[in-house]
């Protein structure tokens, strides 16, 4: 057939050409949709990493702020130096667990959508005719 070896999920020509993948196709709207096509299923997860990445951000933003108003506390002999100890030991350990969040979201999106792409693939290099992988019928001989 003239399905592309990379079409998404038994697409038709016609889906593949629609999507930019197909002869004389734009390489920038085929990029976006298969990014759709494997990523997609798991856009919660991926929201949720950005979320995780926006709060690992502003705890790391604001840590200096944090460490500095310890100092500050430290050199007032009557400054409340438990209260930012603790304030800051919070300010660090929510960026932690953020950044670990995000890291292990990011990750499980990653593999999730390597791993659909990687059997839609094999998927695809199956339904081809064996004539396909043969060097002897591929390329003539004087070429």
């Amino acid at each position: 057939g003239g399905d592309s070896l990379l079409s998404p999920r038994g697409a038709s020509s016609a889906t593949t050409k629609s999507m930019g993948m197909g002869s004389g196709g734009g390489g920038d709207e085929a990029y976006r949709r298969l990014l759709g096509w494997y990523v997609w299923p798991d856009r919660g997860w991926l929201g949720l990493g950005c979320g995780a990445l926006v709060v690992s951000a502003f705890s790391n933003a604001y840590a200096p702020k944090a460490m500095g108003r310890l100092i500050d506390a430290y050199a007032k002999k009557g400054g409340d130096l438990r209260r930012e100890l603790g304030a800051t030991a919070v300010v660090f350990l929510v960026g932690a667990v953020a950044s670990g969040l995000r890291v292990r979201l990011f990750a499980s999106v990653l593999e999730r959508s390597l791993l659909r792409l990687r059997v839609d693939l094999y998927r695809a290099a199956l339904a081809r005719e064996i004539a396909v992988f043969s060097a002897s019928s591929s390329v003539p001989d004087d070429a």
